[in-house]
Order: C-alpha cells, then sequence, then structure tokens
C-alpha cells in the first residue's frame, strides 16, 4: 500500500480548511436526504393520491386501488433506489474524506505546540514567513526548518493513501467557484417551491382550426362540465374526451417527473417555458416559448 509523501503532506495542510468545510457540509446533506428518504417531508400516500388524481386537492381520505395507483408505487420504488444510491455515494465519499481529516488533524495534535503553530499559521491559515516570524520573534530560517522537522514527524504517523489523497483532492476541484470561499456552501437540493416541471392548465378553445373562439377564465376543475359542448361561435367541439384523458395523463406523468427528481433540482438552474395545445385528438403539441 503506498502512502502519501512530504510534498503530498504540504498540499494537504493547505487544503485541510476546505476539506473540513466540505466534510461538515456534505454530512449535514446527508442528513437531510436521508430525512426526506425515510419520509420526513412527505408521505407515500401524499405521494400516491397526487399522481392518481392529478392536481386535484389532496385529502385524508382513502383513495381507491387502481393501474395508475400500482404504477405509482413503481415509480415510489425506482425513486427510492435511485435517492438510496445518491446517499450511499455521498455516505462514501463523507468516509473517506472524513477519514483523510480526522487522521490529519490527529499527527498535528501529536506535534509539540511550538510546531502546530508553524504549520498551522503557514499552511491553514496562509500567512507568510515574515509574518509568523514576527508574530514568535523567531527567525524565519529557525522557522521552515521547524516546518520541514515537524512534517517529517508526522509522515510515519499519518497513514493516508495515495488514493485517498486523490479522491479528496479531485473532491476539491469539482466544487464550483462560487463555494471556494471561506467555507462550502450549502446547496439546497429538493425545494418545495422548485420543480423539474410547472404547468399552469386553464382555458378552452374551439378545436375548429377557422374559429378563434377562445375562454382564458375557464379553470381546469371545470374542464368536466365543458365536455363535448358546442363553440357558441361556430358550434364545433369545445373539449373532447381524448384531449380531456390526455391532459390528466398529462398531469400525472408531470407529477410522477416531479417527484422522482425532486432531490436533485437546484434553486438556481435555467428554465425554458413551452406551450401546449390540442385540438380534439388527444394529441398534444408543444412550442417553445421565447
Amino acid at each position: 500500500m503506498s502512502y502519501i509523501g512530504y510534498l503530498q503532506v504540504e498540499t494537504l495542510l493547505k487544503k485541510l480548511p476546505l476539506l473540513k468545510a466540505l466534510l461538515s457540509n456534505m454530512q449535514l446533506e446527508a442528513k437531510n436526504r436521508r430525512k426526506a428518504w425515510e419520509g420526513g417531508e412527505i408521505g407515500a400516500d401524499t405521494i400516491l393520491s397526487s399522481i392518481v388524481v392529478g392536481n386535484n386537492v389532496l385529502t385524508d381520505m382513502p383513495f381507491p386501488s387502481s393501474p395508475a395507483l400500482d404504477h405509482g408505487l413503481m415509480v415510489l420504488a425506482q425513486r427510492d433506489a435511485i435517492i438510496k444510491e445518491y446517499i450511499t455515494g455521498l455516505t462514501s465519499s463523507i468516509n473517506i474524506i472524513g477519514e483523510v481529516v480526522e487522521k490529519t488533524e490527529s499527527a498535528l495534535r501529536g506535534l509539540p505546540a511550538e510546531q502546530q503553530e508553524i504549520l498551522l499559521q503557514f499552511f491553514c491559515e496562509d500567512r507568510t514567513w515574515g509574518e509568523i516570524a514576527k508574530k514568535m520573534f523567531m527567525e524565519e530560517d529557525a522557522l521552515r526548518e521547524r516546518k520541514y522537522k515537524a512534517i517529517n514527524k508526522i509522515l510515519p504517523i499519518l497513514r493516508i493513501t495515495q488514493e485517498q489523497f486523490d479522491f479528496c483532492m479531485k473532491e476539491i476541484q469539482e466544487v464550483p467557484k462560487e463555494r471556494k470561499a471561506q467555507s462550502v456552501m450549502n446547496v439546497q437540493f429538493g425545494s418545495d417551491k422548485v420543480k423539474a416541471i410547472e404547468f399552469n392548465i386553464k382555458g378552452i378553445k374551439c378545436d375548429n382550426p377557422d374559429c378563434d373562439f377562445r375562454d382564458e377564465t375557464v379553470k381546469f376543475e371545470d374542464y368536466p362540465l365543458w365536455l363535448n359542448r358546442p363553440c357558441p361561435k361556430c358550434g364545433w367541439n369545445l373539449l373532447t374526451q381524448a384531449d380531456l384523458d390526455a391532459t390528466k395523463a398529462l398531469i400525472k406523468l408531470v407529477n410522477i417527473i416531479n417527484w422522482i427528481t425532486k432531490p436533485f433540482i437546484l434553486k438556481k438552474t435555467k428554465r425554458i417555458k413551452v406551450f401546449a395545445e390540442m385540438n380534439g385528438t388527444g394529441k398534444v403539441k408543444f412550442k417553445q416559448i421565447d
């Protein structure tokens, strides 16, 4: 087994504050994700009810079994598998980084107080030799010699492998620039206010391509009242059964996608708007809105 050497220890000491901040936020993230996965934020009944009844108002009343309910159970199982895999990977990273941080801090505590102070000021606080010499009333050459002796003293007891070192450095490099200040920002996932897909279903229009009748005040929950009603201008159908069924299916699909992707949605991400229109056949046509 290959352990890191002198130059790598110097690099590790420089990155120690950032590693500790990253570790702390990873632990917090894992705790919050695990809590959400285990039912801390929403119960399975609510999720399944949402899938079954679309965007209707949810209540505490039981709902009947249906193919949609069975499909909802399958979706929940897939979602749980995705979240479990994510948490498992995050936990593995925490264990590796945590071991490196703990070994480094343990080794530093084994040094005399003076040598600890020199290493912490030079590497972790990023002070110059001149600043340290003035503060500790020592010559710069003497400080450099003590630094050299201190690192060589902790080398045999660190026992940090090359693989562990490479993993930690890679994790730091993958942290976005905005998180590389004094600490690592806790990116918020799974916000109830941010969804992968947001939709607003309203209005009714005539299916006749030559008719311009449209009423944007009609709400989705009132759509059944407009089923197969004739257009007041031309007499064509305003809402077919095919279009109503397609709308309900679309709502169920959106709800499923939102629940599956909820743990991975960032608050700040690029969004696009699309317009969906039907013509009585049950087919949905999407157009992107600039």
